[in-house]
């Protein structure tokens, strides 16, 4: 009898291999094993199983379809006589964490916008969530859906989405802006409760579609009454689809024009600033006595203004929402 087995730790070196190589290596495990289930859950500290789900990547580093693939692998193995469960996750050997990458959020996948490392998502809810998020994308706004077990209130929790954002740069484009992130941290021990939090990139809030308002408007009516009942993918399924009729709005020219207004100010002002500054000069170099000096007082330094800086991190100028349940 053959039985399948996972590693129970991936090296450093590991966690770069490509998505392919990695989804290649674990169909061909599924193939040989019909007799025996596969050994992959080992030790505490892997979250919560669920019943009609068999791939749990937690390390990020399998792409969207290859995890669908190797979902309906997994299914037909049980089918066969052999309940499967295929782990992947960073794990060091002599048992340190393995930080991630620089925020412990592990690695993006260019076709993947769901990543559920708490493993609280059914397999069916996981492909419908993935689909409507790539909806989202193509939509215009690049989404990613990220859960994990972390204890943390609301306010880190709408820090940890703005610090995915920067970590992943959750954008079409370099300084698009125009992405959206929904995190949820769960509560160790209780999944059903924990901190939810929506971020919606610059571009959408500066048109009026995502603003604050609205994202916690999509929050308190279309998240909450969900994750209050434990509906975790519903939750999540009710925040894109609003969102996603937001982004079919007409944009709030009349935002935009105040916006525009807004940022023209500091411009006049400087503008003003230099021409009094001018004057004054002039002035002066006019009213010196014989021997050279100033009549009057004078100026010896020239204080510049500064434009509004949007800043460069693919957050700035992002708005937020959400709460905790």
């Amino acid at each position: 009898m053959r039985r399948a087995r996972t590693d129970d730790s991936l090296s450093a070196d590991g966690v770069h291999m490509k998505s392919v190589r990695i989804a290649a290596a674990l169909a061909v495990g599924l193939g040989p094993v019909l007799t025996a289930p596969v050994l992959a859950l080992a030790d505490v500290g892997l979250g919560t199983r669920q019943p009609d789900r068999h791939v749990y990547d937690n390390a990020f580093v399998v792409a969207s379809a290859s995890v669908a693939n190797l979902e309906r692998q997994a299914a037909g193995m049980d089918k066969a006589g052999a309940p499967t469960v295929v782990y992947v996750r960073i794990k060091a050997a002599n048992s340190d964490a393995i930080q991630q990458d620089a925020r412990g959020f592990g690695t993006r996948q260019p076709d993947r916008h769901v990543y559920d490392n708490a493993s609280v998502l059914a397999s069916a809810d996981l492909e419908n969530l993935e689909r409507q998020a790539a909806g989202m994308t193509m939509a215009g706004a690049p989404t990613v859906v990220y859960l994990r077990i972390k204890a943390a209130n609301s306010d880190a929790t709408r820090q940890d989405a703005r610090d995915l954002m920067d970590a992943w740069q959750v954008e079409s484009a370099p300084d698009a802006k125009d992405g959206l992130v929904l995190l949820l941290n769960l509560k160790p021990g209780d999944t059903r409760q924990g901190s939810a939090a929506l971020v919606a990139g610059a571009y959408h809030t500066g048109n009026g579609r995502l603003n604050a308002d609205r994202l916690q408007a999509i929050y308190d009516g279309q998240m909450k009454p969900k994750l209050a009942a434990g509906d975790l993918a519903g939750a999540i399924s009710n925040a894109l689809e609003a969102a996603a009729m937001d982004l079919k709005q007409p944009v709030d020219t009349a935002d935009q024009n105040l916006d525009w207004q807004l940022a023209f100010i500091p411009l006049v002002i400087g503008i003003i600033t230099a021409v009094g500054w001018l004057v004054i000069r002039l002035w002066g170099s006019t009213s010196r006595g014989p021997g050279g000096n100033r009549g009057s007082g004078s100026s010896s330094s020239y204080n510049s203004f500064s434009s509004i800086d949007s800043g460069s991190s693919t957050s700035s100028g992002s708005d937020s929402a959400g709460g905790n349940f």
